[in-house]
Parts: C-alpha cells; structure tokens; sequence
C-alpha cells in the first residue's frame, strides 16, 4: 500500500491541479474532449440533449469515451474520479515494473525501477490527466510481464493473463494491439529455448486469437482495411501538420524505400527528443519544461546496455521478450510520428519498460563498483598473517 500510495498521490495532486487551474487543454487537448464528449452522451443516456457524432465513437477512443460517460451518468461531472482512475493505473504500472525488475534482477534493481517509474515525469504527466494512455502503458507493462512469464516458466495457463492484457491493448488502441501482440510473438519465439514446445503452443495460440480479434477490429471498422504504406504516410502526414514541430515531411508517399530510409531519422526522434539543443531556440513553454528530463533520460540510457548484458546473461529468454515489444513498438512510432511532441508522448508507452532495463543496469553497476571497493580496500591492508595460538608462544 505504501508503494502505491508514492506512486499515486503525486499524480493525483497533479491532476487536481490540472482541473483547478483548467489546464487540460494546454497539456493534452483530448483529455478535455474525453470529458466533453462523455458529459453528452451521459446526458443522451439520461434523455437529454443529442447523442455524440459517430466518429466520436469509433473504436478505442469510443470506448473511453463510454468509460467516462459511466463514470458521468453515475456520480454526475466528476473529472476529478477519471483523473484519479488515470493515476491509480499509473501508480500499478510502477508497481508492475517493479517487481518485472525484482523477478529479473533483484530487490536493489526493483527498487530503483520502481522509483524512476513512479517520478519519472512524463509518465507522470501523463497519467494526471483523463486520457487513455496510463491505462495503455499499464497493458503494455502487464502483457511484457506475462510473456516474461510464460518464456521463463513454460506454463501455459500463464498465457491467460497475457490474452487478457492484450485484449485491454484492442478495446483502447486497435493498432497498439496488433503491434504488441506482434512484439510478444517474436520475443516468444526467438533466442535459445528452455521450454521449446510451450513457447512455441503458446505463441501458436496468440497468433490465431490475434488474428481473429484483427479480423473483427477489421470488420467493425476499428482498424483500417486499406492498411499500406500510403495509409502510413497519411497518418504521419496528420501529425507533421498537427504541430509546429513536424518532420519527416518529405517522405516519398507509398514508397517502401522511403519509409526505410526515413526510420533513422524517425527513431532518432522518437529515443531521443525533444533535443535540448533544439528546445534551447524556441518560445514553447511545454518543450522547455522538458529539458530536465531529456537530460536525465539521456543518462539513463547509458544503463541499458549494462542492463541488457546482465539479462541476457541471466535471463535470455526475458531479454528476448523486452526487446521484441520495445523494438516492436519503437519501430513503429518511429514510422508514424510525424511531429516531436507525438513522438515525446508516443515514448512513454514503452518508457517502463525501457527504464526497467536501465534500473538493472543501474543496480549492476553499482554491485560491480561496491565488489571493486571492497577489492581495493583488501588490497590496501596487505596480508593479514593469523594469530599465532598463545600455547605456541610459550612452547617456544
């Protein structure tokens, strides 16, 4: 309790804060067309006013609109229970990352997991206001653990969690499903492994419920039919001229060299911005006030590869599924993000998971500097010869 409680309180006291000084708007504008939105078809279900336009209601967005709705038609326009729920989810994404860690490397590493994920700024941000995204970096977070789960362990029933985790990914964001539910599958399948047939009945089974819940996103409309390299294009295009921080606008629509030749820059973005030397020039109080965190999330990666060392070491069949979901999804945003502030948010559905890997680096290093202390300490004192027993003194 005390754990969630560090992690929930300053989400929470954020999040009150965003909706006294009715901030919403200023830091994620659909936060505040979530609750309008839901406030009127809250009033549609009471027999008043007119029920939302039907792209309001389309797929995952949809949903959480239904979601705040509920919450609308049972209590009244209470942002403040959203907001709560958001930080509640934010506050077990850090508990969930934690024990990932303690499971993989430790109590010292899940301690620190835990505090970067529970402070980190951007995520908590992010889970302060009334969007779906905490709830999505909390089912990314879940479906990584029960994968690591299923590869370590081999037990089938351990893949229940796992479906479930990922059907939360299709009722909130259709295309986080299939890219996620894509990343498990190559992390469960790659690398040496210890229970070969599980692994594999396993990543079997997720393919074909998968594709079957694809199909009906497919079919209801929720995803594209007409998926391609133009339709990614179009999307990255929507985004590049959604904000003054656009890239990648000269990509060749439909081109499959294109949109490889553009991934560098992409990914770049994505792990790496906003940069602070870009950030330094411009009047935009939201990318200035990312600077302090850009700075710590550049030290930060530093500790992944000690992190990613000590796994595959220890724990290769794990390092298998973290890398296929963060690579998976990096990959992904990279291709679609056409602007830096996207990108920024974008990130921190993965950002757990990257910091779970740092915060196990971070605990290695700090054992091998200890060990190498300890060393040189030895080393300064000499050889210390043992007494010799008083009965032998005076026999001499």
């Amino acid at each position: 309790m005390t754990a969630f409680l560090i992690a929930f309180v300053p989400r929470a006291a954020l999040g009150a804060l965003i909706l006294f000084f009715e901030l919403e708007m200023f830091f994620a504008p659909d936060s505040y067309a979530y609750a309008s939105n839901g406030s009127d078809l809250a009033s549609f279900w009471h027999g008043r006013g007119v029920e939302p336009d039907s792209w309001v209601m389309d797929g995952g967005q949809g949903h959480y609109v239904m979601a705040n709705a509920a919450v609308y038609y049972l209590l009244g326009r209470a942002p403040l229970v959203l907001v709560l729920l958001n930080a509640a989810a934010g506050a077990w994404t850090a508990i969930l990352s934690a024990r990932l860690a303690t499971r993989l490397a430790g109590a010292a590493a899940g301690r620190r997991v835990f505090w970067l994920v529970a402070l980190f700024p951007s995520l908590v941000l992010w889970s302060s206001l009334n969007l779906r995204d905490s709830f999505l970096i909390l089912a990314v977070v879940g479906a990584t653990w029960s994968a690591v789960e299923l590869r370590e362990k081999g037990q089938l029933h351990a893949g229940i969690p796992l479906l479930l985790w990922l059907l939360v990914l299709a009722a909130l964001r259709e295309y986080a499903f299939v890219v996620v539910a894509s990343s498990v599958i190559v992390g469960l399948l790659l690398g040496r492994q210890e229970h070969p047939f599980r692994s594999y009945a396993a990543a079997a089974a997720i393919i074909v419920i998968a594709a079957l819940v694809t199909s009906q996103l497919v079919s209801s409309g929720a995803l594209p039919d007409n998926a391609s390299l133009e339709r990614l294009g179009e999307i990255r295009g929507g985004f590049a001229a959604g904000g003054a921080s656009g890239y990648q606008t000269n990509v060749e629509p439909g081109s499959l060299r294109g949109e490889i030749a553009s991934l560098p820059l992409g990914l770049a973005y994505f792990l790496l911005g906003p940069f602070p030397w870009a950030v330094a020039g411009t009047l935009s109080t939201l990318t200035i006030l990312t600077i302090p965190e850009v700075l710590l999330w550049y030290w930060l990666l530093s500790k992944t590869w000690p992190g990613v060392r000590s796994l595959r070491r220890e724990h290769p069949g794990a390092l298998w599924v973290l890398v296929g979901v963060v690579v998976g999804v990096s990959v992904f945003y990279a291709l679609i993000s056409g602007n830096v502030g996207t990108a920024y948010r974008h990130r921190a559905q993965i950002l757990p998971l990257f910091l779970t890997i740092a915060g196990i680096g971070w605990a290695v290093n700090d054992r091998r500097s200890s060990s190498w202390s300890t060393e040189r300490a030895t080393a300064a004192m000499g050889p210390v010869s043992a007494p010799t027993p008083a009965g032998s003194r005076r026999g001499s």
